[in-house]
């Protein structure tokens, strides 16, 4: 275990413990063969902070579970009834300039190309080493093109503790305080806090319409934010007061150096989920004057391709870097102020396609700031030398900080530019189970998990046609998606798919027997099938426009998909024995999920609007679209029930995500579930062919904020 690096092995291999975990194991580590009180963990790990026991106890289970440890029969933490915990494998502390390869072999002596401090330490049972990959600054990553790295790990440390989530910074102009947004179990609210140790913290906002993305004026008088509820830009005093509303429409709000004009995209947030790009199409950028004013747009949907969000500007106030997402794309970009000059800065590499986030200038304006992933994997903090002039060639991106454990989104630039703070966001996504009455379609008993895995993420759950068992992706902490199948009561369950390449869109073909699934394979977007009874893959064809969603049809001879076209997402079917491939939806609305009726002749899937996303259904051959839940909030639909007559779908309202049901002739919407988690997402409902069951994802977002120091 290495406290400074934030780094653990178990047999040589990482394991992922959220931040709170790692500090407590660090605790009883540091303690070994000692009784800790529960008092001594919490003033150790939760200080000056009012939680209760069960805090505690969600950790060390938690702990246990990546440890592969149990309170019965321990091996690392024993549990002293209604005292405290124990540590009790052996504890051994490594020699000064001890250095420690990630995997050492037996006959191998260790790596020395990172010399670890005395404070290495080794703590094991037996053979075995424990380890975990904390916020952004551990060093595990999968092969991808060489990078330069800071020749030693910046210091970090965290400076908001919520067992929720805290996100958004923003600095004070003078660098003395930092506004985010944090969810308090009644909505996303804005705060202020000092950012010296032990500041007095103010909240800013109160009004519960889920108020995020502070961004701090430069004069420091004003915040600017979004508000998920009430929809748009709004402005209000930094010491709190009432807020005014700036624009009735987008998020991600950022000030121009001078404090004149905000830029903004016109996308509204969806959702706060640790992967979720910056901006989804047909997103673009505006400004607005920050007096008041008509929004002037200042980049076009589809130029730059995908959507665009995330901005911010430039210390001189010339240029706007963003983002920008679509299918399979995923770029960095600036524009000038004057939307004329538009130049990218970075893009896909060479045998990957990594998802860039949010962009933020140094206060110099020679770095640029961002954050990626590989395939929604490994996150990193890296940085750009900008050009000293409009047209030079943009340097390659380096390595500022890694992570397999959490995603490291939204920097910000401490003014003094000698810190950034960013948020270091966790996921964990389990399918639950709901029983249905089948006539009536209403729940007939509370839902229960069918998978439980820390550090993992089980979601997209397909019924095979006799509704029997389940397909769904799954990944562990920096691997790769794979397919994998259980019982319909969660048990059996197993992957059937090992290939290195992300796996996505799992759907059963009539007989029961394959698994279709897309993957990219040589540099195409491929429908491959797995047979489950001896794992061979098969591939089938390769998609047009790069796909990222796909379902194959009742009768297993054609895929829906959605595919970028013009710049938003459209509708296409495609016959699987090959053949030319039909668009059903035009214009800038991006639709995605498609699913099939069970009789194969209509479709549903979503279409995003300003706000918003609508329930549709057309004809599979083509026509026209009929709108069958429109309205504030977003709703996403998976699955039909057996006779057709229904369509589940996901939706959030007034910042809440649960299951619903509406009519395919439309007619009001039937909610399901009843989830108040607003951190809590649920995902991709599957109704069974039995029509007694729905399954789907219920998916949890937490993490802080936190500063590092930044290599000169």
């Amino acid at each position: 275990m290495d406290p400074v690096a934030f780094r653990v092995l178990k047999a040589g291999q990482p394991v992922a413990v959220e931040p709170k975990a790692f500090e407590v194991l660090l605790f009883l580590v540091e303690n070994p063969a000692r009784l800790v009180g529960k008092q001594e963990i919490l003033d150790r790990v939760w200080p000056d902070t009012v939680v209760t026991e069960s805090a505690m106890t969600r950790v060390i289970a938690d702990l246990r579970k990546a440890l592969g440890d149990s309170a019965h029969g321990a091996r690392y933490i024993e549990t002293v009834p209604t005292k405290g915990y124990r540590f009790i494998a052996d504890v051994h502390k490594a020699p000064d300039e001890t250095a420690v390869s990630s995997r050492p072999s037996d006959d191998e002596p260790a790596s020395t190309s990172g010399r670890l401090t005395p404070h290495f330490l080794w703590y094991g049972a037996g053979a075995a080493a424990l380890v975990a990959l904390l916020v952004g600054l551990g060093a595990l990553r999968r092969e991808a093109p060489p990078a330069a790295r800071p020749a030693a790990s910046p210091h970090v440390r965290q400076v908001t503790d919520s067992l929720g989530l805290d996100l958004y910074p923003s600095f004070s102009p003078d660098g003395a305080q930092f506004a985010y947004a944090s969810e308090r179990g009644g909505g996303f609210e804005i705060f202020v806090r000092q950012l010296a140790a032990g500041g007095r913290e103010i909240q800013i906002t109160s009004d519960g319409h889920d108020n995020l993305q502070p961004a701090w004026s430069p004069t420091g008088r004003e915040i600017a934010f979004s508000s998920q509820g009430l929809q748009g830009v709004w402005l209000v005093p930094a010491l709190g007061g009432a807020p005014r509303r700036l624009t009735d429409f987008g998020s991600h709000p950022a000030w121009s150096p001078d404090g004149t004009t905000i830029v903004f995209q016109s996308s509204s947030l969806g959702d706060v989920w640790a992967g979720t790009p910056a901006g989804f199409p047909p997103s673009s950028l505006f400004m607005v004057a920050a007096a008041g004013g008509a929004p002037v747009s200042l980049t076009r949907p589809g130029s730059p391709p995908g959507g665009h969000g995330g901005p911010c500007f430039s210390p001189d106030g010339g240029w706007i870097a963003f983002a920008t997402w679509g299918d399979r794309l995923s770029e960095l970009w600036r524009v000038s102020r004057d939307g004329k000059i538009l130049e990218r800065v970075a893009g896909p590499k060479k045998g990957l396609d990594p998802t860039y986030f949010e962009p933020a200038f140094s206060p110099r304006g020679d770095w640029l700031y961002f954050g990626t992933s590989e395939a929604r994997r490994n996150f990193s903090l890296n940085r750009c030398r900008v050009p000293a002039r409009s047209g030079e060639a943009w340097g390659d991106p380096e390595q500022v900080g890694v992570s397999a454990a959490t995603a490291i989104r939204y920097p910000v630039v401490l003014p003094g530019g000698n810190a950034i703070a960013y948020s270091a966001l966790s996921n964990r996504g389990d399918i639950a189970s709901l029983p249905i009455d089948p006539v009536a379609g209403t729940a007939s008993g509370l839902p229960a998990f069918l998978t439980r895995t820390a550090g993992c993420r089980s979601t997209v759950p397909m019924f095979s046609p006799d509704g029997s068992r389940i397909a769904f992706l799954s990944c562990r902490l920096g691997g790769a998606n794979e397919i994998w199948v259980m019982d319909a009561n969660g048990s059996h369950a197993e992957p059937v798919t090992t290939s290195p390449e992300s796996c996505n869109s799992p759907s059963w073909f009539p007989d029961g027997k394959r698994v279709a699934f897309l993957s990219t394979r040589g540099g195409a977007t491929t429908l491959l099938s797995v047979t489950l009874s001896d794992r061979r893959e098969t591939r089938i064809l390769d998609l047009p426009n790069r796909p990222t969603c796909a379902r194959v049809s009742p009768d297993g001879k054609r895929i829906a998909f959605s595919a970028d076209s013009g710049g938003a997402r459209c509708a296409w079917v495609m016959p699987i024995e090959g053949g030319e491939s039909r668009q059903l939806t035009f214009g800038s609305d991006s639709v995605g999920f498609p699913s099939w009726s069970p009789d194969g002749r209509l479709l549903t899937m979503s279409v995003d609007g300003p706000g918003r996303s609508s329930v549709i259904v057309l004809p599979a051959t083509g026509g026209e679209m009929r709108v069958l839940r429109q309205g504030p909030g977003e709703s996403y639909p998976h699955g039909w029930s057996p006779d057709g007559t229904r369509i589940a779908f996901t939706g959030q309202r007034d910042g809440l995500w649960n299951i619903y049901w509406i009519s395919r002739n439309g007619g009001p919407e039937h909610r399901l579930t009843d989830y108040r988690n607003r951190h809590a997402i649920t995902r991709y409902p599957a109704w069974s062919p039995r029509g007694d069951q729905i399954v789907y994802e219920v998916a949890e977002t937490t993490g802080n904020i936190w500063l590092m120091d930044l290599p000169r």
